[in-house]
């Protein structure tokens, strides 16, 4: 199935969690799909460690309707957010999607994703993913360094007065994680994460050389939102810049 709306999350637990020791959060029952997975460093190999307090999950919806509920009354769908000491949750339209992704799971085909016919205006939030078509101990060293720029990438976001969060969420039983990010505006983004700047010289190398084999790119809007993601809202936050 394909869909155009979403929910966001995050959350932060008092105690690191890890993937696959603890239990994964589950998402909404009345979502199509659900992945989650932990903002985990990386460990000593390719592979990230799986152990974080703050994990992000996507929740997929054929009704805008469902999904606002879920935004709107989180602690109806999520039995386990009392045992956050932190949440954020919102409502998100698709607006463009291109590229390949691999969200399947072992128990669920890949959620696909529709951009809205008309873009109803918003902050706007990036959804980028990165895999491999192969994934083999050849590829670890390719897959190590580019797992490296990832983290170098959010560290120069964190930089940027036009971007007010971002978080790494490394989807548990999925092919591809994904990375996501709040701005205050979509020239703003294009500029700063696409023109100049660490990520734009990361683009320019992976031309040269590939990093990975294939990736995705999605752009939403951020409609509705509650709860706080290190204290703030980074949608309430991304308006208040832009008023």
């Amino acid at each position: 199935m394909t869909y155009s709306w979403v929910s966001v999350h995050r959350v932060k637990f008092p105690e690191p969690r890890n993937y696959p020791r603890d239990d994964v959060p589950t998402g909404p029952a009345i979502a199509n799909a659900w992945r989650c997975g932990p903002n985990a460093p990386l460990g000593d190999g390719a592979s990230r460690t799986g152990t974080s307090k703050c994990w992000g999950g996507m929740a997929f919806y054929g009704d805008k309707y469902l999904a606002q509920d879920v935004v709107t009354d989180p602690h109806a769908h999520f039995s386990w957010l009392d045992e956050t000491v932190e949440h954020w949750h919102a409502l998100a339209c698709v607006i463009s999607h291109r590229g390949k992704v691999n969200w399947s799971t072992k128990d669920e085909p890949h959620p696909a994703l529709t951009p809205l016919e008309t873009d109803p205006g918003g902050v706007i939030a990036i959804v980028t993913s990165a895999g491999y078509d192969t994934i083999d101990e050849s590829q670890f060293p390719r897959i190590r360094a580019f797992q490296e720029k990832v983290d170098d990438v959010l560290v120069y976001y964190g930089t940027l007065k036009a971007n007010v969060a971002r978080s790494l969420f490394s989807a548990t039983k999925a092919a591809s994680g994904m990375t996501f990010s709040v701005w205050t505006s979509d020239e703003e983004m294009m500029a700063t994460a696409y023109r100049h700047g660490t990520h734009a010289e990361y683009l320019r190398e992976h031309r040269k050389e590939p990093m990975f084999d294939h990736s995705s790119f999605t752009r939403l809007r951020l409609l509705e939102s509650s709860g706080t993601w290190d204290g703030k809202d980074p949608r309430q936050e991304a308006q208040a810049k832009t008023a």
